[in-house]
């Protein structure tokens, strides 16, 4: 069994929640379809909307219906296209939980496409880069970010520009002031430790330290660049 949902999708407007899931569970030839709707309102906690034509429902809330609608034929693979697109950053936030609880609680697999990288990183256990209609770049989240060694490395300093400038250029690393109090180093990771100890055995006393690694968004932007 196979099923699919988008942000993209839209069901029947002037007709109730309940409606419009009932008429897809016949479709599916679904059984127990009152208690199996009943129970999936109730998981993705719109039991009370049921009630509710489906156009006065906001984005999210159509987002979860539309989750229900592919989930009623207990599919074992489900597309889910750009699911939390024009969802504000709350709304997606608690959007992807409940895709996350539900890929935790059954035995699912989700094909997950986005442009959000962040949100693939968070739900996906293997990702697939397209670029061009083609396979780019295959493997875990975590692997794939291994294949960027550099980590950027803010600093932010009260004073000693010019001390921090003389040990960055002396052990060979990118770098780049902003304003007068902050530098932005480019190294490998496992550089980071020595840079910070050897900045402060000059005498310099920093303020903040913010460590960045590579984002999924980092790879993909490498690899679609190099082709």
């Amino acid at each position: 069994m196979i099923n699919y949902t988008s942000a993209f999708n839209t069901l029947q407007g002037r007709t109730t929640v309940w409606e419009n899931l009932f008429v897809f569970a016949n479709l599916y030839q679904i059984d127990d379809a009152k208690e199996k709707i009943k129970n999936l309102a109730e998981y993705f906690e719109i039991k009370d909307l049921l009630d509710s034509h489906y156009k006065n429902l906001s984005t999210g809330e159509k987002t979860r219906v539309n989750f229900i609608k592919a989930l009623l034929n207990n599919p074992k693979i489900i597309l889910m296209d750009e699911p939390t697109a024009s969802l504000d950053p709350d709304i997606a936030d608690k959007t992807l939980s409940l895709i996350e609880k539900f890929k935790k609680d059954n035995k699912i697999a989700i094909l997950y496409t986005s442009h959000d990288m962040d949100e693939i990183d968070r739900i996906c256990d293997r990702v697939i880069f397209l670029s061009h209609g083609k396979i780019v770049a295959e493997d875990t989240p975590l692997n794939l970010k291994k294949k960027i060694e550099t980590t950027t490395l803010r600093l932010t300093f009260d004073k000693g520009k010019e001390i921090i400038k003389k040990y960055l250029l002396e052990n060979n690393q990118e770098f780049e002031f902003y304003k007068d109090n902050i530098v932005i180093i480019k190294t490998k990771e496992k550089l980071v430790p020595k840079i910070i100890f050897g900045i402060s055995n000059e005498g310099i006393w920093m303020t903040d330290i913010e460590i960045q690694k590579p984002t999924l968004e980092d790879v993909f932007l490498q690899i679609s660049r190099s082709k």
